[in-house]
């Protein structure tokens, strides 16, 4: 449009998620994924990083913002011209609808991408647009599942994929003379990655609502760290940091004052 301005992040986002309605879908999905395969590109489609685009509400509110996300990114987060990726003071319910469709796009490009024998990695571009990290890394997850990949090709994409790309190859296999890199799960992620969390997955047994899963152990070049210790302290951390501190983001689902 011609009063559109690059420097207002509002407006390169916006309009970001509206040129992707423009792109003709039988050139993405055919000859521009085909070229991609061919030419050996890795694709890492960091997701997570913008899903809060297609639906601000819900990234704001999202319960584990109380015990694993810093007072410090709260505010980082909160619209603000000031910062960097934290653009939604007008964000519009059209604006989430362009960014869904573009999502839908995105899925399907990595989808086909994937089928054809692209190289498929994984990242995630946190912590930014409410977007928490390791929340953010096992969200990542859920969304190439959500793209139509088996779990058994998103757990490759992040792991021997990503170390290829990263031109590792003695990282992403369990392998004699490989290095010990591993997070040992209490709980099949093929089954539900919400198993990854580090607060795991919900789950029924005996009329009772419980939890399962979450990562026990994190084995870092042959260096075991308990998990549950660690995030014991992230907890800690998250709690001292909003001693004394108002959230900013309650006030803006208040009844308006007259």
């Amino acid at each position: 449009p011609p009063d559109y301005n690059y420097m207002d992040e509002a407006d390169r986002f916006r309009h970001a998620g509206a040129i992707w309605q423009k792109a003709p879908e039988k050139i993405l999905f055919g000859e521009v994924v085909d070229r991609l395969v061919k030419s050996g590109v890795a694709m890492i489609p960091t997701m997570s990083a913008y899903e809060a685009n297609r639906d601000l509400n819900r990234a704001m509110g999202l319960p584990w913002h109380e015990n694993f996300t810093h007072a410090q990114l709260i505010e980082w987060y909160f619209p603000n011209p000031k910062y960097h990726g934290s653009y939604h003071w007008n964000w519009t319910s059209k604006d989430e609808q362009r960014w869904s469709d573009t999502f839908r796009k995105w899925q399907r490009l990595i989808y086909e991408f994937n089928k054809r024998g692209g190289h498929l990695s994984y990242a995630v571009d946190d912590p930014y647009i409410w977007n928490t990290s390791g929340i953010a890394n096992v969200r990542e997850l859920q969304l190439m599942h959500e793209a139509g990949l088996h779990p058994l090709e998103v757990i490759r994409s992040a792991t021997r994929n990503s170390a290829i790309t990263l031109r590792k190859p003695e990282l992403g296999l369990i392998q004699t003379g490989f290095i010990a890199d591993l997070a040992i799960i209490d709980g099949n992620p093929l089954e539900n990655f919400h198993f990854l969390y580090a607060f795991g997955g919900m789950d029924f047994r005996d009329n009772e609502i419980t939890h399962r899963g979450g990562v026990r152990w994190t084995i870092k070049g042959g260096v075991v760290f308990d998990n549950q210790k660690l995030i014991e302290e992230v907890i800690t951390v998250v709690k001292e940091s909003k001693e004394n501190w108002a959230n900013p983001v309650p006030k803006l689902f208040m009844p308006m004052n007259k």
